[in-house]
């Protein structure tokens, strides 16, 4: 064998030695620190695992904010960029206030039953309802506000990472695509937060104007209960209330369309009953209505009112936001006289 065929070769066995050498320190490191993250764990509540969790999460998204600079220089990189135009919180209140123009609004849920993807437990991923949702989104009526969430599409530069976490595990490549895709940069969209953006009882007095002295139509899931135990609608002229199943609603859309379509047209109607109000909101509006989805704003009052987080409001008759979630909680009827006279039908 040729001298230097053995020295390479003796060469590469030292080579190898060393990798394995190395190889055998960094396992026993690795499996030492998941040791003591382990025993640390079983040392710790729930929470306090939930908060370390948390703390890693946080440093991987961090990691990866650090590394943009070199993603976004990269000349392979093809980048579809939605950026479309929204109306601010006060131009979008304004516009259903002083001119009387209906709105259907459109979350991570709604986009995602159009790409036929459940979100919430609330409303399975129905394709009839994909379909029509995507009509309601692509609907060119200017007295017809669409309603997008601007959150998806801004930067996060000076926000903290609690804001943006949910947006940012949500708002992934393949669901940027999806949006990208359907949204339509030339049109000015309203925005989807205005009544989620409502912090004060100042805020909540302008969005009050909407049906101050009006006769109002609620059309709301069972348990929703749009106004119980509390004065957000006190100054309406009269309420009446059309209860849905709250649950798959979008199931019974013929029945509960043909049942609002009987009330009177000069009412307004605020419609709280899932991605289902988002299309009754537009056939409503094409039957001579002005109809609002208002999606959680009895939740977004009782958390002002209470001074907690939306999260964190936990009504006993109400359907509350951690039931979109988790679902496992047994909700009391309501039992309230005013409520139940107010009640004109039911699906």
């Amino acid at each position: 064998m040729d001298n230097n065929l053995e020295e390479r070769i003796e060469q590469l066995e030292k080579e190898n030695e060393l990798l394995r050498n190395w190889q055998q320190s960094t396992n026993q490191l690795i499996s030492k620190m998941i040791d003591a993250l382990n025993e640390q764990i079983k040392k710790q509540d729930y929470y306090e695992e939930k908060s370390l969790m948390l703390q890693y999460d946080m440093a991987v998204c961090k990691g990866r904010i650090s590394s943009l600079p070199y993603d976004l220089t990269d000349p392979e990189l093809k980048l579809a960029v939605c950026r479309p135009k929204v109306l601010s919180t006060n131009d979008t209140i304004e516009c259903l206030v002083s001119e009387h123009k209906s709105m259907a609004r459109f979350g991570d849920g709604e986009f995602g039953i159009i790409s036929g993807v459940q979100r919430w437990r609330f409303q399975d991923a129905n394709r009839s309802l994909g379909k029509r949702l995507r009509e309601v989104l692509e609907s060119g009526n200017g007295d017809f506000l669409v309603a997008i969430n601007p959150d998806f599409y801004r930067n996060n530069i000076g926000r903290s990472d609690e804001d943006v976490m949910g947006i940012m595990a949500y708002m992934t490549d393949e669901v940027r695509k999806q949006h990208a895709e359907l949204i339509d940069e030339d049109r000015i969209y309203a925005d989807a937060l205005c009544f989620r953006n409502a912090k004060t009882m100042e805020d909540f007095q302008n969005i009050k104007r909407l049906w101050d002295g009006r006769k109002c139509l609620f059309i709301e899931g069972e348990n929703t209960g749009l106004g119980v135990g509390n004065d957000l609608f006190s100054n309406c002229k009269e309420i009446h209330r059309l209860i849905c199943p709250s649950e798959n609603a979008y199931d019974r859309y013929d029945e509960i369309f043909e049942k609002a379509k009987e009330f009177d047209k000069d009412a307004l109607v605020l419609i709280a009953l899932g991605p289902t109000a988002t299309v009754l909101s537009f056939d409503l509006f094409r039957e001579g209505f002005q109809a609002v989805d208002v999606g959680m704003l009895d939740m977004q009052y009782e958390a002002v009112t209470r001074n907690v987080n939306i999260t964190d409001v936990q009504i006993e008759e109400k359907y509350c936001p951690t039931d979109i979630i988790y679902g496992d909680r047994t909700i009391s009827p309501i039992d309230d006289a005013d409520y139940l006279k107010q009640i004109w039908k039911r699906i």
